[in-house]
């Protein structure tokens, strides 16, 4: 659940908490269907279930920042909007996520090459300690 929470961001999960809210408080269930690029999702949530989602995501803490890393670009997708970068040393480690719309066309032209990406990070936080970082690639720059 945290981890779809924290793919969605701070006002997409505030729309569906009200939602959710209307539905349990107006004893009524609703089928939902998302479409885009990449894919098709589809849900039904009855009384009960609204009720419930509205307590969990009352919960979630949710923290977005800026982050700038640079590494060398060695994954993604077109298709499918992601990415891969490989930081540079003494991190050596492989950062992914989904790409902005406006910086598609950066994937492509530094793939495989040095560059420097700001990112979103986003992270959804339970009570419980669950967590959940995403990560949003919003520019490349050589």
């Amino acid at each position: 659940m945290v981890e779809d929470v924290a793919d969605l961001g701070p006002r997409v999960t505030t729309h569906v908490q009200a939602l959710s809210h209307w539905l349990a408080e107006s004893k009524a269930s609703a089928s939902l269907e998302w479409r885009s690029r990449a894919f098709e999702k589809a849900t039904t949530v009855d009384t009960h279930a609204a009720a419930h989602l509205e307590a969990i995501l009352r919960e979630v803490e949710e923290d977005t920042r800026e982050l700038v890393f640079t590494g060398r670009l060695v994954g993604g997708s077109l298709v499918r909007r992601t990415f891969e970068l490989e930081l540079e040393p003494p991190d050596s480690t492989v950062i992914g996520g989904r790409v902005a719309e406006e910086s598609l066309e950066a994937l492509e032209q530094f793939f495989g090459r040095q560059a420097t990406a700001v990112l979103e990070v986003r992270e959804a936080r339970l009570p419980s300690g669950e967590t959940k970082e995403t990560h949003l690639l919003k520019q490349l720059m050589g």
